[in-house]
């Protein structure tokens, strides 16, 4: 929407096209909203605000918006704008992987293998070695795989204890799941 507006050259005209898109945004529109919140994480043309940020990918996310549902996934992941937690990071990064959001597929299998191997890791219960499993040409299967291995995981996590493992940035979950991807 923005790119519409903004053609690279002039700050007047990027701020009147972020004026617009706050219109936008505050009047429900969820691609303005997703974008806008996009502007506030990432720092560009807009001071960056983390939880400006998440509260509107929040607000995208929830009228069905993929790429905003894959953004409020991460900021629950990794605690960008608000607490870290798993559980709403793995449900709307599931909501956003049944639209067909490649990105978001790959985020679900990358965050539950992590998941699922420290807690194999750690109690003697088996290996889970889901992405074996793992189809980029059928996300729908992949959501299936996903459901099969987070109910594994919860209920494995019922029984045991342990602290899911936290990361402060992408770079380091990219890392530390390159380090522990046995497929690799």
């Amino acid at each position: 929407m923005v790119h519409f507006l903004w053609d690279g050259n002039d700050e007047m005209q990027m701020q009147e096209a972020i004026k617009w898109l706050k219109i936008a945004a505050n009047n429900g529109h969820a691609e303005a909203q997703d974008l806008l919140g996009t502007l506030y994480d990432l720092g560009d043309f807009i001071k960056q605000d983390e939880k400006e940020a998440f509260k509107w990918y929040k607000l995208s996310a929830e009228q069905g918006n993929a790429q905003a549902q894959c953004s409020l996934g991460i900021a629950y992941r990794f605690g960008i704008g608000t607490q870290k937690n798993p559980t709403l990071a793995l449900k709307w990064l599931k909501e956003a992987a049944e639209q067909n959001n490649v990105f978001a597929s790959f985020m679900n299998m990358c965050s539950l293998y992590n998941m699922l191997s420290e807690i194999s890791s750690q109690v003697a219960i088996g290996t889970y070695n889901i992405m074996e499993e793992y189809n980029p040409d059928c996300l729908e299967d992949n959501v299936r795989l996903f459901d099969k291995c987070l109910q594994k995981y919860q209920e494995v996590y019922k029984t045991v204890g342990l602290e899911i493992k936290r990361f402060s940035s992408v770079d380091e979950f990219v890392a530390d799941y390159l380090k522990e991807a046995k497929f690799m």
